[in-house]
C-alpha cells in the first residue's frame, strides 16, 4: 500500500522540552509537506507529489555521487550536509515557490525560510546550531564551489523530477522550464559536468 500522508502537522506534538524526539518531529514535517509547485503550476495529481524530504534525501545523495563521480575538486561531506540541510526552512513554512511571477521573490523566500531555521535551530546545542546556520548561509549566498554545485544540483534534481512525471504522462509540456532553468543555473555557476548532463537530457 502507498504511504498516506497525515493531514494534520505533526508540530502540535512538539512538547519544547529539548529532546530528541522534537528533533524527530520537527523533520517529520518534511515527510508531511508536499512540494506544491507541481500541483499548482503544473497540474499533478497530489497523490503523485513528493514531499520536500523526498526532494532533500534524493538531491542529498545525487549531489554526492555526482560529485565523486564527476571527480569535482570539492569538500564531499560539505556537499551531502548543505544538501541534506537546504530545505530546513521549510518546516515551519511549507514549501514556499520562488521564482518569476510566482509566490515570492527569491529574496522575500530566503528571508522567511532563514526566520523559520532560527525556530528550529533553537531546539539543537551552540555547536550543531552553528554548523547548521553557517552551512545554510553559505548555500543560500553561494559563498563556497561547494554551494554553488549545491545550488545547481537543486535544479539538476528537479529537471530530473520533471523528466520521469514527464515520462508518466503525470505533467505536460511546461515543465521543460525545468530543463532550462537548470542549464540556466549550471552555466552561470560553471558547472561543466552538470551541463552535459542537462544538455543530454532529452523529454520527448
Amino acid at each position: 500500500m502507498k504511504y498516506q500522508r497525515l493531514e494534520k502537522s505533526n508540530l502540535d506534538l512538539i512538547k519544547k522540552d529539548n529532546s530528541f524526539l522534537d528533533i524527530f518531529l520537527h523533520l517529520a514535517e518534511l515527510k508531511n509537506t508536499l512540494r506544491t509547485g507541481w500541483m499548482k503550476y503544473h497540474n499533478l495529481d497530489k497523490r503523485y507529489g513528493e514531499s520536500v524530504a523526498d526532494h532533500s534525501f534524493s538531491m542529498a545523495t545525487l549531489s554526492y555521487i555526482l560529485a565523486k563521480e564527476l571527480k569535482l575538486n570539492l569538500d564531499y561531506g560539505k556537499v551531502l550536509k548543505m544538501a541534506l540541510f537546504h530545505e530546513l526552512g521549510e518546516i515551519y513554512l511549507g514549501d514556499l515557490v520562488s521564482c518569476k511571477n510566482r509566490d515570492l521573490s527569491r529574496e522575500e523566500k530566503e528571508k522567511k525560510e532563514m526566520d523559520a531555521l532560527d525556530k528550529f535551530l533553537a531546539f539543537l546545542g551552540d555547536e550543531s546550531k552553528g554548523e547548521l546556520k553557517d552551512l545554510y548561509e553559505e548555500f543560500e549566498k553561494s559563498k563556497s564551489p561547494e554551494a554553488r554545485f549545491v545550488k545547481s544540483m537543486d535544479q539538476l534534481e528537479a529537471a530530473f523530477q520533471a523528466w520521469l512525471y514527464k515520462k508518466r504522462n503525470l505533467v505536460g509540456e511546461s515543465v521543460l522550464e525545468f530543463k532550462e532553468y537548470a542549464l540556466k543555473v549550471a552555466k552561470e555557476n560553471e558547472e561543466v559536468g552538470l551541463i552535459k548532463i542537462l544538455e543530454n537530457l532529452d523529454f520527448s
